[in-house]
């Protein structure tokens, strides 16, 4: 797959998509490669070339933002099946945060592969229904 994006990269019309969908598949792989052998900037961007792209760059960003979310009930031993939350712009206008102290609402679109996606449109971080912050300008 690196091979691949390198080709991608390479070239004079790149297929952006492609790309993007090519880094989401070997992410853990790049990670696993920075946290073993802490490679040097220069060798590690030489590498992966694709990550010297801005949409590369935010996504990553996005990645790490939302892993970490998801990891947040664990790390603070609290298990509440209602922490995080997905909505469908497509199907309802605003999320069902009523009853809701604490949540992570993931905004999901026809894009995004799956509702457990570690890339959503959106994420908001809303605490006693007050949008506390948020990942995307359009969040909930």
């Amino acid at each position: 797959m690196r091979i691949q994006i390198l080709q991608e990269v390479e070239k004079s019309e790149k297929n952006l998509i492609l790309i993007e969908k090519l880094m989401q598949m070997t992410f853990a792989l790049r990670r696993q490669e920075i946290v073993q052998e802490n490679p040097l900037v220069r060798d590690f961007l030489e590498k992966w070339p694709a990550l010297r792209m801005e949409s590369q760059e935010v996504q990553d960003v996005h990645m790490k933002r939302n892993a970490a979310l998801r990891a947040l009930p664990l790390y603070l031993r609290e298990e509440d099946p209602e922490f995080f939350k997905s909505w469908s712009a497509e199907e309802v206008d605003r999320p069902d945060i009523t009853n809701t102290p604490v949540a992570i609402v993931s905004m999901v679109t026809e894009g995004t592969p799956s509702e457990v996606d570690l890339s959503p449109a959106s994420t908001a971080i809303l605490v006693e229904v007050v949008h506390v912050c948020t990942g995307s300008a359009d969040g909930p």
